[in-house]
């Protein structure tokens, strides 16, 4: 969060969403909020829920298929990661 600060608050000041815009509006908050439920709360709970259910997964998805999933390129492996996850969601 504090690299993401560091990035983000230098950018909008050189290229804000409308000129004359301060970087602390009365919407700052919100978008503070939005971003503390949805990347770090959303995100650190989908980690740990994926996390706990690992071992089940490995109940049900054969050690074959990983192995084959594994073998491919890694690249073929985040585009398939992206488009499984995309029909999840």
């Amino acid at each position: 969060m504090i690299a993401f600060a560091i990035i983000s608050h230098p950018l909008q000041i050189v290229f804000p969403a409308r000129q004359g815009q301060r970087f602390y509006r009365p919407e700052y908050w919100l978008d503070l909020s939005y971003f503390i439920w949805q990347f770090l709360f959303w995100n650190g709970l989908t980690l740990w829920v994926m996390t706990q259910l690992g071992q089940l997964i490995h109940t049900f998805v054969s050690a074959d298929f990983r192995s084959w999933v594994a073998s491919f390129l890694i690249y073929v492996q985040a585009v398939m990661v992206l488009v499984i996850s995309d029909f999840l969601i």
